[in-house]
């Protein structure tokens, strides 16, 4: 089963497992699946799909973007070890 280890810089805030779940909503309101109380987190910051077996990060057009390896991404792939950023 996937983790997804959230960070700040070297300290490690929370660990989740990623569920067999079709869609993971993260984000700052409580309503979301994995909650990140940060004011420059969005409300409803990203989603993480799965999808025929792979996992894919969509941003919800936030202002501040979603990364991956520090690269922009409005949906995307992702892979162990690949850092995502909100």
């Amino acid at each position: 089963m996937a983790r997804l280890v959230l960070k700040r810089k070297a300290e490690i805030l929370g660990e989740y497992m990623l569920k067999r779940k079709d869609k993971i909503f993260v984000g700052r309101k409580k309503s979301n699946d994995i909650v990140i109380n940060d004011k420059i987190v969005s409300e409803f910051h990203c989603s993480i799909v799965l999808n025929s077996g792979k996992y894919y990060v969509k941003d919800q057009n936030t202002l501040t973007g979603t990364k991956i390896n520090g690269t922009t991404i409005s949906e995307q792939e992702f892979f162990p070890g690949d850092q995502i950023g909100i």
